[in-house]
């Protein structure tokens, strides 16, 4: 006696004798887990109603059942294990997930289940990612990867725990493909692999994506054997972040296809070939400029809303006395007495085994052609402008700081900066005061496309 097929919506943990009937829609790479001791591989799939369901497959399972399912290809499945998502790995609709072992059972079926249901769509162009960067609104995409741009998609009850981070869909063209770099995270003390990809859509905003570990040594190695073609990508599940510039990055549950046909992926390919001539200037562009949405006149600064702010601007000091350095904790930058040991617990911070350290300040004010904001830079973003490191400055003489600053200022007409503000609200003589923290300074020498 053939059992009935349930719908996906049916199914949990405790559902016995099932069978679906599915059709499978992608394919993931093959990752090993974070301690190196375990492969996995996840499947996603739709059943008749349109519902999602996604499956693991561990170890040998994934050569075992790899070679049998086919994207597109429809399948009777049973006798997986059904298990609880953890919510920062879910990329389905459905809550439970099915873990493929020795004993599922999975039979190819001729007729095709039915597509997923079309659902409604509200599309943001990547010029648009700044707004809802940071946020604590969550948002859930569930897209079948076909959307020219950034596409939110919001599933009643799915919840995901990425707080604070907008999650998205993007389909773009890669107009570069940086260098790896290493990094070292703060938390964990554990190294991280990253490559950048510089993408842009039709709102001609291009933007960083940042690809971790095995998606910068295998994504982001096929993508660039086809760098020269101008290849189109999709990236779920993807998230918008502020540090360092607004950029995109890979995820857990990130999935990437390449050149793949659809009628999203022929029109953005028409108007690429339509505008292969601002495509080319733009991929002529320093990389690090191209991440640039949109240029603000300072005078504008009151009215804008937005969380990332650009300037384009000259700079000058109008203060020539000022010290050009201070004495900072290794751990939170803040600034420590001179007289601290070589190892010290931070008055600031808390931290512990602190070392003190050279860190450079510099007062300026930026000037375009509507107007002048006093700015403060910090760090590396004062180094960019003085072109002396920290450590120099701090043991230069008063007289050579003087000379420094002379220099700076004689510069003036001939250097012009793109700077990155942020703005903060804070509370002076009773009322609320808004101010403007620079967050990146990069020094260019020619005005960006738009």
């Amino acid at each position: 006696m053939t059992t009935e097929t349930i719908a996906v919506k049916e199914l949990n943990d405790q559902t016995r004798n099932w069978v679906l009937k599915l059709r499978l829609l992608e394919k993931y790479h093959a990752r090993t887990s974070r301690n190196g001791q375990t492969k996995f591989q996840r499947l996603l799939f739709t059943d008749k109603q349109g519902t999602t369901i996604q499956a693991t497959l561990f170890n040998e399972n994934i050569d075992i059942f790899g070679t049998i399912l086919n994207i597109d290809s429809s399948y009777t499945i049973s006798n997986a294990s059904v298990k609880h998502v953890q919510p920062q790995f879910k990329v389905a609709q459905h809550d439970f997930e099915l873990i493929f072992n020795t004993k599922t059972k999975i039979v190819h079926v001729p007729d095709h289940v039915t597509p997923l249901t079309q659902e409604h769509h509200e599309f943001v162009p990547l010029s648009d990612i700044s707004k809802h960067v940071d946020t604590e609104t969550r948002f859930v995409c569930n897209c079948d990867l076909n959307c020219i741009y950034v596409v939110l998609r919001f599933y009643t009850g799915i919840t995901r725990s990425f707080y604070k981070f907008f999650i998205s869909d993007i389909l773009a063209i890669v107009l570069e493909v940086l260098q790896p770099r290493t990094i070292i995270k703060k938390k964990t003390g554990i190294s991280a692999h990253i490559r950048d990809i510089i993408i842009m859509d039709q709102s001609n905003s291009p933007i960083t994506l940042s690809t971790w570990d095995e998606f910068a040594s295998n994504e982001c190695n096929e993508i660039e054997l086809l760098l020269d073609s101008f290849p189109i990508i999709t990236a779920s599940n993807t998230k918008a972040v502020s540090y360092n510039g607004l950029s995109l990055s890979t995820t857990p549950v990130t999935i990437f296809t390449i050149n793949k046909e659809s009628t999203h992926y022929t029109s953005l390919r028409n108007w690429a070939n339509d505008h292969m001539t601002q495509i080319l200037q733009l991929k002529s562009s320093e990389p690090s400029l191209l991440k640039i949405p949109s240029i603000t006149p300072i005078i504008n600064l009151p009215q804008v809303k937005d969380n990332i702010i650009w300037i384009q601007a000259s700079v000058s000091i109008s203060k020539t006395i000022q010290r050009l350095w201070y004495l900072a904790c290794s751990n939170c930058n803040k600034s420590v007495p001179k007289d601290c040991e070589s190892r010290f617990t931070c008055p600031n911070c808390a931290s512990e085994n602190c070392e003190p350290k050279p860190r450079s300040i510099l007062q300026l004010e930026a000037h375009d052609e509507t107007g002048a904001l006093p700015i403060t830079l910090f760090g590396s973003e004062a180094e960019r402008v003085t072109n002396i490191t920290s450590e120099k400055i701090s043991t230069m003489q008063t007289q050579e700081h003087e000379e420094l600053i002379k220099s700076i200022n004689d510069s003036k007409g001939d250097k012009t900066y793109y700077i990155r503000v942020t703005p903060s609200v804070q509370q002076a003589y009773g009322q609320d005061i808004k101010r403007w923290n620079v967050k990146e300074i990069q020094l260019g020498t020619s005005k960006l496309i738009h």
